[in-house]
């Protein structure tokens, strides 16, 4: 189910800036300087290229069926940025953007609409208010984490689920440091659309994850994290969190 999400083999990043130092630059500068092997598909009305590759200005004018978009835009565009990937058969999303839920009840507003939109499309979104997700072994970083910010990332077979991405970076960057091989991270903030539990369930369905770390503040279904954990019991991996 998340193979799109955790094993792009493009992806479209919208919001992208010319600036290495601001969110939308570090995210395509950590893809070229990481290796990642797949398509990359800089979206934005400013500019007509970028590093060298073709800038679309916006999704509707990149090429079809993208398997990740990267959104890192005003809150208040992320909706209809949303509908325009599904038109563009773009499979799924990772929402960058703050302005929701924890902004008050505008916020409220606008991710309840977001939610809506998960529900009637299907799409597999991450986010909003999130840092986005790395798969270490095939060089993914689809985040604009410092924590990623280095020369070399050591894989292994820790999986790391959290939902504050500046702790879930924290524990990246700590890990790293010390040599412990991460298989995943993913950072999920206001889970509008896939939950921490999703992210377990993957990571114990795959054969390179072993233990499965997790940071978390609220469970939205204790059912299927039962479930789950069941599972991962099952197969003798452990899931540990705090």
């Amino acid at each position: 189910m998340l193979k799109s999400f955790f094993e792009p083999k493009s992806v479209a990043i919208i919001g992208v800036s010319k600036d290495f130092n601001k969110i939308g630059g570090k995210t395509l500068r950590f893809f070229l300087e990481h290796g990642y092997g797949g398509e990359i598909f800089p979206v934005t009305p400013k500019y007509e290229e970028i590093a060298g590759l073709q800038c679309y200005p916006d999704i509707g004018e990149a090429p079809p069926g993208v398997d990740l978009a990267l959104i890192m835009i005003a809150a208040e565009g992320v909706l209809d940025c949303l509908n325009a990937c599904r038109e563009r058969g773009v499979k799924a999303a990772i929402i960058f953007s703050s302005g929701f839920s924890e902004m008050g009840s505008e916020g409220i507003r606008r991710q309840e609409a977001l939610r809506a939109f998960v529900t009637e499309s299907g799409m597999l979104v991450c986010g909003p208010n999130c840092q986005g997700m790395v798969n270490v072994e095939k060089r993914i970083t689809a985040t604009f984490s410092n924590s990623v910010d280095r020369s070399h990332l050591i894989s292994g077979n820790i999986g790391l689920i959290t939902q504050s991405g500046a702790y879930g970076g924290a524990i990246f960057n700590a890990a790293q440091e010390k040599n412990m091989g991460i298989s995943y991270w993913v950072s999920t903030g206001n889970e509008v659309g896939l939950t921490a539990v999703d992210f377990m369930d993957f990571m114990v369905r795959d054969s390179k994850t072993q233990v499965i770390a997790c940071y978390l503040e609220g469970l939205r279904d204790v059912n299927k994290f039962d479930g789950v954990a069941k599972k991962a019991l099952r197969k003798k991996k452990a899931i540990v969190v705090v």
